[in-house]
């Protein structure tokens, strides 16, 4: 419970300082586009602030509501989905098709930096609390 409490006040701290990654991922996916990297950038800042937002509102819900947490992490997973094919379609103009597979492309180059993050995160903490005892 310790650890579920530690990632969660730290979780939206490390997701807003992986924006950088996600704009690298952006940038990846969209290696042919005369687009300035700032642009990307900028897009994974606004992309962080709506999975933020998402998080906040469903923490308000479980609080107030307390429904399953299953179906709210489902909620944001799902919404965050749709909302990153929206948001892919409307600045960089893409079809609908394309929009949809690059948004799964950059989504699975994210999560693998976010994964290789967090697995170094728990190493270096396995290691300090190693050395503490």
């Amino acid at each position: 419970t310790e650890m579920i409490r530690i990632a969660s006040q730290y979780f939206p701290i490390i997701l807003l300082l992986t924006a950088p990654f996600l704009a690298f991922s952006l940038n990846l996916i969209q290696r042919r586009s005369r687009i300035p990297r700032i642009n990307h950038f900028i897009f994974a800042l606004h992309y962080t602030a709506f999975l933020e937002f998402m998080m906040i509102c469903i923490y308000i819900l479980y609080l107030t509501v307390a429904p399953p947490m299953n179906l709210l992490q489902n909620t944001m997973i799902v919404g965050s989905c749709i909302y990153l094919v929206f948001a892919y379609r409307r600045v960089y103009a893409t079809s609908w098709i394309k929009s949809i597979v690059k948004s799964l492309l950059t989504s699975f180059i994210y999560l693998i930096m976010l994964l290789m993050i967090f697995v170094a995160i728990f190493i270096v903490a396995c290691i300090v609390v190693a050395n503490m005892s």
